[in-house]
């Protein structure tokens, strides 16, 4: 007998492609499996743009060490590098990676820009919260200008559980405890 649980999905992710495999019951209770194949976004993207890419697939010690250096990619360095956040780190000016511009300080990259850094001091001290919409939009509008940084795209993750297991909490990160067997 062939144990199929009500919906099962995987991923493999290859240099060039990702392919994505879901198999389920439908309404007719027989196994009916899908597999579809997709382009690396990045990747895909530059090269339509026009970039003259050198798409390497590195473990994530390799990209934390390479994103660190400030020299020349022939030495080392870097231009770009695919990484993700979770909703909550970007919730706000105040805690958004991505926007901090303050130089040497800032993340990877290393934007500077005064204006920012001023408007996300405002906004933290803003009393109201039509003060800080105002002074997001602001943000917002000067991130525009200066670019310090580029979204290539967004995802949502998809997780199935068995249908024996209780206490799952829906959160930003996997939290394991709470759960159990029914």
């Amino acid at each position: 007998m062939e144990v199929v649980h009500a919906r099962c999905a995987g991923l493999d992710v290859h240099k060039k492609s990702v392919y994505a495999c879901v198999i389920c019951r439908g309404t007719d209770g027989k196994k009916r499996q899908e597999i579809r194949s997709f382009g690396t976004m990045t990747a895909d993207l530059l090269k339509r743009i026009g970039f003259n890419l050198d798409y390497q697939s590195l473990d994530w010690g390799t990209v934390v060490q390479r994103r660190a250096s400030k020299e020349p990619i022939d030495k080392g360095g870097w231009n770009i590098f695919a990484t993700g956040w979770v909703g909550a780190d970007l919730l706000d000016p105040a805690g958004n990676p991505a926007l901090r511009t303050n130089g040497e300080k800032a993340h990877f990259g290393w934007p500077s820009d005064d204006k920012i850094e001023a408007l996300r001091v405002e906004w933290m001290k803003a009393a109201s919260p039509d003060d800080r919409k105002k002074l997001a939009e602001a943000i917002q509008t000067r991130a525009f200008e200066i670019v310090p940084y580029i979204p290539t795209g967004q995802w949502t993750p998809k997780t199935a559980f068995r249908n024996n297991i209780k206490g799952i909490i829906t959160a930003p990160a996997f939290l394991m405890w709470n759960v159990e067997k029914t």
